[in-house]
């Protein structure tokens, strides 16, 4: 979710020691972006509140930082369940590097037989791969998002072109496989 040039990343799950250290839970599980990080928005209220990050480092799938101004463990238990967000800037990838998904949002996605499917809404993953999300009219539709299916990722006009295995977009329908009407019009297809 991007807003005012900033990205949710995830959220606090909990004070960490006595210090005033909080836990973060990143969404995505990366986390090899933190050193980058110099501040933290935390959505309080309907407002970004900014702080500084004085100490960070990474632990299970997010990270344990200690923000300037939380003097004690009961400042962060404050903060337990709130919304942690950065500056989108932390997420351009260089040249030669991975990119950061973040980089993609709102691309339309072009399939080179079916044409084109939408626009990246959101991101998710099956614990094997990152997945590109898109709303396509009342439906949602998952597209693995691994560099088989790539043809050209298209910066300028926003766009990436993919070629999809045939099939893939049926798995998104969520048919039953063991509906005797699906298995009969599968066979008269052979």
């Amino acid at each position: 979710m991007n807003q005012d040039g900033k990205i949710k990343i995830g959220k606090i799950m909990d004070a960490h020691g006595i210090r005033g250290e909080i836990g973060v839970v990143v969404d995505s599980g990366d986390v090899s972006w933190i050193d980058d990080a110099e501040v933290l928005y935390i959505l309080r209220k309907n407002i970004f509140e900014e702080h500084k990050i004085k100490k960070i480092r990474a632990h299970k799938k997010g990270f344990i930082c200690l923000l300037e101004d939380f003097l004690d463990r009961n400042k962060a238990e404050e903060y337990k369940g709130r919304e942690v967000w950065v500056d989108e800037d932390i997420f351009v990838s260089e040249d030669g590097d991975s990119l950061y998904l973040s980089e993609i949002l709102h691309f339309e996605v072009i399939d080179s037989q079916l044409g084109p499917l939408g626009k990246i809404d959101a991101f998710s993953s099956n614990g094997i791969q990152d997945l590109l999300v898109i709303t396509q009219a009342d439906k949602e539709i998952e597209i693995p998002f691994v560099k088989e299916f790539v043809i050209d990722i298209d910066f300028e006009n926003k766009k990436i072109e993919m070629e999809l295995p045939e099939g893939l977009l049926q798995i998104n329908e969520g048919g039953d496989a063991d509906d005797p009407e699906q298995r009969q019009e599968s066979h008269d297809e052979e």
